[in-house]
């Protein structure tokens, strides 16, 4: 059954002129504006909303918190936040919610009719969804050599990128699977830094809610020291982004660019990736922005034995030893807990040459042999992370509507090349 949402903060209300908040509030609007030397379009556009919206609110007719909420972060209008509190409207909105149709309970039953079975797929995103797994999770993102490896992400260019193609506008950011948030909230930052007057959503939208509470708290505190930001926490599942319209909305007379942000692992970890751009990212309009960040190929698909040697998690070299054995933890930790018998489990990296419908992609499959207590070993894939070749990955995503803008390689000093690429909506 459907999951109706759940919002932390005060629902919106809608407003209409009456005695505890006449319709001069219209006019001090109007009045703001124009000693400002904004024209009406100008302003709409920078809040998100029509221009015939702001003509309603000018003139004290029906309007709802959240488009006065807009209006009155617009420093330049001079006026207070507290402004509607005085004539008693209440502004605050959500900053948390679950996405329609989400139920955590039937996706953890998933997971465990998988893990008690005889063996099998385990989900990608079913590894982040208990706490111990998220806590398994935040201490590999808080080792030094990972941080290290994301530090030099080319996000500020990026950044620069969206600003080029967005310039002075409402802004919608959507991190999808963004673990605990720490790249997704620099872009933000880095955004707002370009923008001379932020008006930016930020949606944090992950199937694991420790996770998510973590991004949200780092979101939080870091973008509180700039104006115009607004952090919205949804717990949900990425696949099904077609259902949740709050997201998914598009005012043609006063447009926010969207931004859709796959940092990290989460597009090289998707099953079909091409599949998932083109049926979950449908509901966006045109000129929508994609920021995808994903791992390069070491080396052509028909040289398999090439890519052994030279991928780090197939060569006999690999991963340092405190690194792998943090994410063997993370992998295993689940069939720890939840595999009926466990006793212990063997993990092996494999080559997996037919994994992506992109040509010249590979992945480094991780699969378990867990031996469980006076029964036959169970056999489990349990992590996959595919590897792209650049021009492939552009063509197939342009076949399917998304036309590359730029991309920036980055990685290949430190031995674990990778690339981050913008995309444009048709």
């Amino acid at each position: 059954m459907d999951q109706p949402r759940s919002d932390i903060n005060l629902p919106v209300r809608h407003l209409s002129p009456g005695p505890a908040h006449p319709s001069h509030l219209g006019t001090l609007i109007r009045a703001a504006r124009q000693q400002a030397h904004l024209s009406r379009g100008a302003l709409a556009q920078h809040c998100g909303l029509s221009e015939s919206t702001l003509k309603n609110v000018e003139r004290g007719k029906e309007f709802t918190a959240a488009t006065l909420r807009a209006i009155l972060q617009v420093r330049e209008l001079g006026l207070p936040e507290d402004l509607a509190l005085h004539h008693g409207v209440e502004t605050a909105q959500p900053n948390a919610w679950y996405a329609p149709g989400f139920a955590p309970v039937h996706e953890f039953q998933k997971m465990l009719q998988v893990l008690q079975g005889q063996g099998g797929l385990v989900e990608q995103s079913h590894l982040y969804f208990d706490h111990a797994s998220a806590a398994d999770w935040t201490a590999i993102s808080s080792q030094q050599d990972y941080a290290d490896a994301h530090r030099v992400m080319p996000l500020d260019r990026a950044a620069s990128a969206i600003f080029r193609a967005v310039g002075e506008r409402g802004l919608d950011v959507i991190a999808l699977g963004p673990g605990t948030g720490h790249l997704e909230t620099r872009l933000v930052a880095l955004l707002a830094e370009q923008l001379a007057r932020p008006a930016i959503r930020y949606y944090l939208l992950d199937i694991s809610q420790p996770l998510l509470a973590e991004a949200y708290r780092l979101a939080a505190h870091t973008l509180a020291l700039y104006e115009g930001i607004t952090p919205i926490a949804v717990q949900g599942d990425f696949h099904a982004l077609p259902q949740y319209g709050q997201m998914l909305y598009s005012v043609p007379s006063a447009p926010r660019r969207q931004v859709v942000a796959l940092l990290g692992g989460t597009f090289a970890n998707l099953e079909n990736e091409v599949r998932f751009i083109r049926d979950s990212l449908c509901g966006f309009s045109p000129g929508t922005l994609l920021l995808l960040d994903y791992p390069c190929t070491f080396a052509a698909v028909d040289r398999p034995e090439e890519i052994r040697q030279k991928d780090p998690w197939l060569s006999a070299q690999g991963k340092p030893s405190a690194w792998r054995d943090r994410v063997m933890a993370f992998w295993s930790g689940p069939l720890r807990r939840y595999v009926p018998g466990f006793e212990s489990v063997d993990i092996r990296m494999e080559l997996n040459l037919g994994c992506s419908p992109i040509p010249g992609s590979y992945a480094v499959e991780a699969r378990a042999r867990v031996q469980v207590s006076g029964g036959q070993a169970r056999e489990f894939s349990i992590f996959r992370i595919k590897r792209h070749e650049s021009l492939a990955l552009a063509k197939a995503l342009r076949e399917i509507g998304w036309d590359p803008m730029d991309g920036w390689p980055y990685g290949k000093d430190v031995g674990y090349p990778r690339t981050l690429y913008l995309f444009a909506k048709r």
